[in-house]
C-alpha cells in the first residue's frame, strides 16, 4: 500500500522522512477508519493494543 501511497514518497530516497512519516500516519488513519465502519469501534479499540 505505502509504494503507491504518493509519487513523491514511493522512493524513500527522494522524499524526506517527514513526508514519509505522515503518509504512513495518514494510512493508518484510513485503516482504522474502515475497521470502524465495517466493525465499530469495540474492535478499533481493542485493535489499538497493537500499535504499541
Amino acid at each position: 500500500m505505502f509504494d503507491f501511497r504518493l509519487g513523491s514518497t514511493r522512493d524513500p530516497n527522494n522524499g524526506n522522512e517527514e513526508k514519509i512519516e505522515h503518509a504512513k500516519g495518514t494510512m493508518v488513519e484510513a485503516l482504522f477508519g474502515v475497521l470502524y465502519i465495517e466493525c465499530g469501534l469495540k474492535r478499533v479499540i481493542s485493535s489499538i493494543v497493537h500499535l504499541k
